[in-house]
C-alpha cells in the first residue's frame, strides 16, 4: 500500500531488481541490495516533498508532538542504514511481487490446465480408437494363423497323400514290369519246347507253381487272423517299429523297393507307402490279395519262394516277412534265406518276426491256435540259421511283452521268475543286413 501510495518509488529498479534476484541460480546467496538501490525516497534529491513541508508546518502548532516526530524521524533515518543490511526489506518486495503476479499466474495455470484435459481427452479417444484397430488386427492375425495352418495341414496330408500314391505307383509299376518279363520268359520258353511239360518243382532252377489255398480256406485265414491276430490299427502301430532300419538301409525306393513276404491283410504296407517308401507284398492266399488291392496296395499273388527266384539278383532294399517263418518247412525256409541273400542290394536289410516260444504260454497255447502253423523256432535257432546262410549285423529283439495286469508284482524271486517264463515277450524279431561289398 505505501509503495502504491508513495508517488516517488522508481518501480523500475524495484522491478530489474527482484527479477535480477530471480534470474540468480538455485542454492547462490547474495546480500540484497540496500535500501537507497531501490531509490525507495521519500522526496526527490535536493528538495523536500510538499506534503513533508506541510506536515512539519502543522506540528509546529504542537511543540511537544513536533520534537517527538522530529526525533523519531531522526531515529529512522539513523536506523536506516542498518535495515538496509538486512533481508527483511528485501524479501517483503519480493513476496509482494509473487503475490502480485499469482492472479496471472492462476489464470495461465487454469488456461494450461484446460489445454491439458482437452490434449488428454484427445489422446483418450485416440488410444481408444488404436485399441480397437489393435483387437480387430489381432483377431484378423489370429483368424489369418488359423487358415494358414488349416492350409498348412491340408498341405501336409496332400504331401503325404501324394507321396503314398507315388509309391503304390511305382510298386505297381515294379511288377507290372516282373509280371511282364515272366510272362515274356514263358512265351520263350514256350515257344522253344511247345510239347515239354513245366517241370513240378524248382530242383533244375525252373519255377514251380503256387499251391494256393482253396477259396474256403482262404476266407477262413482272413476270419481267423481278424479274430485272434489283432486289430489292423493295433498292428500298424507295432510294425512301425520297424520303419527305422527300412530308413536306415536306404530301402523303399526305385531303384531298391521293399518286399514283405507273407503280406497278409496289407498293414505292414501301407506303413511302409504312408511313409513314402515303395514296397509290394507277395501272398498266396487270394483273400487277402484281394483285401490289399481293395486299400490301393501293389501286391502279387504267388508262393514267395517261387517269386523271390523269378527276381534279380541284388533288385531289392528289404525284405520283410512278419509271422511267416513258422508257416514253413525249415527246409523251405532255408532255401528263402538263400534267396533273400541273393536279391538284396549290399547293405539291404532282412526282418522276421514271429512268436517266441521262450513264453511258455506261447509255445504251449497261442501258438497252435493258429492251425496253419508248423513248429516254433527259438531265436537262437532262427538266428544262427540266418547267420549261416551269410547275412551280417544279426540281431533279436524281444518284443511284444503280456499286459502288466497279468504279472506278478515285482520283487519276490518266483513271481519274478513266473512273469519271465509266462509273461515275457510274446514275440521277437531277427534283423539282419546283407555284407557290402
Amino acid at each position: 500500500m505505501f509503495l502504491e501510495q508513495n508517488p516517488h518509488v522508481d518501480y523500475a529498479a524495484l522491478t530489474a531488481a527482484v527479477e535480477q534476484e530471480l534470474r540468480r541460480p538455485p542454492g547462490t546467496r547474495v546480500p540484497p541490495a540496500p535500501l537507497h538501490t531501490l531509490r525507495v525516497e521519500t522526496a526527490p534529491p535536493g528538495a523536500s516533498p510538499a506534503w513533508v513541508q506541510r506536515l512539519g508546518e502543522r506540528l509546529q502548532r504542537w511543540p511537544r508532538l513536533h520534537r517527538f516526530a522530529h526525533g523519531c524521524w531522526r531515529k529512522g533515518l539513523a536506523a536506516l542504514p542498518a535495515l538496509s543490511r538486512r533481508p527483511l526489506l528485501f524479501y517483503s518486495l519480493r513476496w509482494m511481487r509473487w503475490l502480485a503476479t499469482l492472479p496471472r499466474l492462476a489464470d495461465w495455470v487454469g488456461a494450461h490446465q484446460a489445454r491439458l484435459d482437452e490434449a488428454g481427452a484427445a489422446l483418450q479417444r485416440q488410444a481408444q480408437t488404436q485399441a480397437q484397430l489393435h483387437d480387430q488386427l489381432r483377431t484378423e492375425a489370429e483368424r489369418q494363423d488359423a487358415r494358414a495352418a488349416q492350409l498348412q495341414d491340408a498341405l501336409a496330408e496332400g504331401l503325404a497323400q501324394a507321396a503314398s500314391e507315388r509309391a503304390r505307383l511305382e510298386a505297381r509299376q515294379v511288377l507290372m514290369h516282373e509280371t511282364l518279363a515272366a510272362l515274356m520268359q514263358e512265351t520263350a520258353r514256350l515257344k522253344a519246347a511247345p510239347g515239354t511239360p513245366r517241370p513240378a518243382s524248382g530242383a533244375d532252377g525252373e519255377t514251380r507253381p503256387a499251391a494256393p489255398l482253396s477259396a474256403t480256406m482262404a476266407r477262413f485265414y482272413q476270419d481267423f487272423e481278424d479274430a485272434w491276430r489283432g486289430a489292423p490299427e493295433t498292428i500298424r502301430a507295432r510294425v512301425a517299429h520297424y520303419l527305422p532300419p527300412v530308413q536306415a538301409a536306404r530301402a523303399g525306393t526305385t531303384e531298391a523297393p521293399f518286399a514283405d513276404l507273407g503280406c497278409g491283410r496289407g498293414e505292414w504296407l501301407a506303413v511302409l507307402s504312408e511313409a513314402g517308401l515303395v514296397a509290394f507284398g507277395v501272398d498266396s492266399n487270394s483273400a487277402a490279395i484281394e483285401r490289399c488291392r481293395a486299400q490301393d496296395l501293389s501286391v502279387a499273388e504267388a508262393d514267395l519262394l517261387d517269386w523271390l527266384r523269378r527276381r534279380e539278383a541284388a533288385s531289392l532294399g528289404g525284405i520283410g516277412a512278419l509271422h511267416v517263418v513258422e508257416h514253413l518247412p525249415f527246409e523251405t525256409l532255408v532255401d528263402v534265406l538263400d534267396e533273400a541273400l541273393r536279391v538284396l542290394r549290399p547293405g539291404g536289410v532282412l526282418i522276421l518276426e514271429t512268436p517266441d516260444p521262450a513264453n511258455l504260454l506261447v509255445a504251449t497255447h497261442s501258438f497252435w491256435l493258429d492251425p496253419s502253423h508248423l513248429r516254433p523256432i527259438p531265436a537262437d535257432l532262427l538266428a544262427f540259421t540266418v547267420r549261416s546262410r551269410g547275412f551280417a549285423d544279426v540281431q533279436v529283439e524281444r518284443l511284444h511283452p503280456a499286459d502288466e495286469d497279468l504279472r506278478f508284482p515285482p520283487g519276490d524271486a518266483v513271481g519274478d521268475r513266473f512273469n519271465t517264463l509266462l509273461y515275457g515277450p510274446q514275440d521277437y524279431a531277427v534283423i539282419a543286413r546283407k555284407a557290402a561289398g
